[in-house]
């Protein structure tokens, strides 16, 4: 275990038995020192196959990338996060849930600086893998008018088992990307992708080939 982690202990036992009372003693999520916590509650932060260091929040990354000086996760109003398994979160990577749900799945990795934001509905499948500097949001953040009529906000994002979403990619408001796809560098997604196996790049993205594989 890194010098980073063994600091980070302390103050990781007291937030989870802060959220998950005796439980708390196996340490499921280990946080880092340089991540702010804000509205974290035991009803918005829920640990589905709790074991120890399971989740990780604010460590590593790809060296050479500057993160931010901070990690951040914040839930507000009705928000949730769901962690449904392994979980890995780069330093310098800001959760920001302002309602509805966030789900991540099993064996997920961000490197830094990823962000989230949440005021509808994300979900994140299996086996997920993401660059440094994805976004994802499902909202505008504000409200378009056009032609006299307001446009809807929010809509959920969906992406599926086993994708890879390389770094400097930006995710926006109701965008599913289908299983076993790989989503190219500097991209932009603002639609549905129903397709499996598929490499979608671009601004806006499309899919540019089919029947494609991945690993790490």
């Amino acid at each position: 275990m890194s010098v980073q982690k063994i600091l980070a202990l302390p103050r990781s036992l007291l937030i989870n038995l802060y959220l998950f009372g005796i439980k708390g003693l196996e340490i499921p999520i280990l946080i880092s020192n340089k991540t702010k916590l804000k509205g974290i509650r035991r009803e918005n932060v829920i640990v589905l196959k709790p074991a120890k260091f399971c989740i990780q929040i604010g460590f590593g990354g790809t060296e050479g990338v500057i993160e931010n000086r901070y990690s951040i996760l914040k839930i507000e109003g009705n928000g949730r996060v769901l962690f449904g398994g392994v979980v890995h979160i780069g330093a310098g990577s800001s959760i920001r849930i302002d309602a509805g749900t966030f789900y991540i799945g099993n064996d997920f990795y961000c490197n830094k600086n990823c962000f989230f934001s949440c005021s509808e509905s994300i979900k994140i499948g299996d086996h997920v893998l993401l660059g440094w500097n994805v976004s994802i949001r499902d909202s505008d953040g504000h409200t378009i008018i056009q032609n006299g009529v307001r446009r809807e906000p929010k809509a959920e994002v969906n992406i599926g088992d086993h994708v890879w979403i390389a770094s400097n990619v930006n995710v926006l408001k109701g965008v599913a990307v289908g299983r076993n796809s790989v989503v190219a560098y500097g991209s932009c997604l603002t639609k549905v992708f129903k397709e499996e196996k598929c490499l979608i790049g671009g601004i806006p993205g499309k899919v540019i080939k089919k029947n494609i594989e991945w690993e790490k």
